[in-house]
């Protein structure tokens, strides 16, 4: 019995990282993590540009958060980003992310993960897409994390 449980444990772990990330539906919510002030308001709650910037490989990270409640989303987000100060995530839907050109890609690593992807080279053409997100986004605040800006 202990070889077929171990068994099934090393199965379970070998499926889990080679198998693809389910599709990704265009009503599914997205989640980036927000981990600097600058990412956001308080006092007009919203999401700033900035939250959106992708990094120069131009792969930006967001969490599909389906079926999540707000305080799973805040323990997965600081789960993932430990000792990092999390104020919260800007909520997207994935059809908001690819109205303005951009694709998703569910890479599941670590789990929930997915990049947006599709940016384009100019920086005013990036930061154009910036605003188009943020003006779309939800601002989630955690109400645990440290209450400046």
């Amino acid at each position: 019995m202990d070889f077929l449980r171990r068994f099934l444990l090393a199965f379970r772990g070998f499926w889990a990282k080679t198998s693809t990330a389910a599709p990704v539906s265009a009503s599914e919510p997205l989640a980036r993590f927000l981990v600097r002030s600058g990412q956001f308001s308080r006092a007009k709650d919203c999401v700033k540009p900035e939250a959106f910037a992708p990094p120069s490989d131009g792969q930006l990270s967001v969490y599909r958060v389906f079926k999540l409640i707000a305080s799973q989303i805040f323990d997965l987000a600081k789960k993932s980003r430990p000792g990092a100060n999390v104020y919260g995530f800007a909520e997207i839907l994935v059809f908001q992310v690819r109205e303005v050109g951009l694709n998703i890609d569910p890479d599941n690593d670590p789990p929930r993960h997915a990049t947006v992807t599709g940016w384009p080279d100019g920086k005013s053409a990036r930061l154009s897409l910036c605003q188009k997100l943020a003006s779309k986004a939800l601002l989630r605040l955690d109400p645990d994390a440290d209450p400046l800006e």
